[in-house]
């Protein structure tokens, strides 16, 4: 039986072997078939198989926009002024609240598919502060933060999921103090005036971390819950 292939810009009449029946010749299995093999139309002559050919790049070619698209994470501008990232704790009995006052974010991030997001954050730990001068005089020391050694810690994002409207989750690696240490921090995200607000908690543990060492290592002083907060302000690249 004669049918007409199409190769590239040749036309001819032959015998054939292949025929594709289905618009986008089998689905994304047989994609390559469609850019490496003749393509076979039965009947319909030459003008037919031109526009069969037309409509079925115009469908892959939209399907492969609209895939590419829908993933495009965009960076994101941080307000550092306006941004917080702090922790309580318990010492003898008393809550205390303290933070960081410097700290980096490079923020890549799509809402509506935020499965394609990374997040890192640099924290100076020199710049911790912990709301009493004799805490603030000790947390830079050997058995706190050590921040001669070790000036400062990594965040670094492995998993970020939506789990509803404006309700995200980030799976981490958390290096602080030269120890890593994998993290789940659950957060908000939401439209706020002209930018964004992301809020989130997640209690670590300090001991995870080699923080409060010697006569600090029991909770007798300080508790080993410590909560921290996170509370960034930034605007996504227009």
């Amino acid at each position: 039986m004669k049918k007409l292939i199409v190769t590239g810009n040749n036309f001819r009449n032959c015998e054939c072997k292949k025929e594709f029946s289905s618009p986008l010749w089998g689905g994304r299995k047989n994609l390559g078939l469609l850019l490496s093999k003749p393509l076979v139309f039965a009947g319909g002559g030459l003008l037919a198989a031109m526009k069969m050919m037309a409509r079925d790049y115009i469908l892959i070619g939209a399907a492969f926009l609209a895939l590419t698209g829908a993933a495009h994470a965009k960076d994101w501008t941080v307000d550092y002024a306006q941004s917080k990232l702090g922790f309580t704790g318990n010492a003898s009995g008393e809550t205390f609240t303290g933070g960081f006052k410097k700290f980096t974010a490079q923020i890549s991030l799509d809402p509506a598919h935020p499965e394609t997001g990374k997040i890192a954050v640099t924290v100076d730990i020199a710049s911790a502060f912990a709301g009493d001068a004799d805490r603030d005089q000790m947390l830079p020391q050997k058995d706190w933060f050590d921040t001669s050694a070790f000036p400062q810690a990594q965040l670094t994002s492995t998993a970020i999921r939506k789990i509803s409207d404006g309700n995200y989750q980030m799976d981490a690696t958390l290096t602080l103090k030269g120890v890593p240490h994998p993290i789940t921090l659950p957060f908000t995200l939401a439209p706020e005036g002209d930018h964004w607000r992301a809020q989130g908690h997640v209690t670590l543990m300090r001991t995870d971390f080699q923080i409060g060492q010697g006569s600090y290592a029991s909770e007798s002083y300080v508790k080993h819950a410590v909560d921290v907060t996170v509370d960034i302000i930034a605007k996504p690249a227009s």
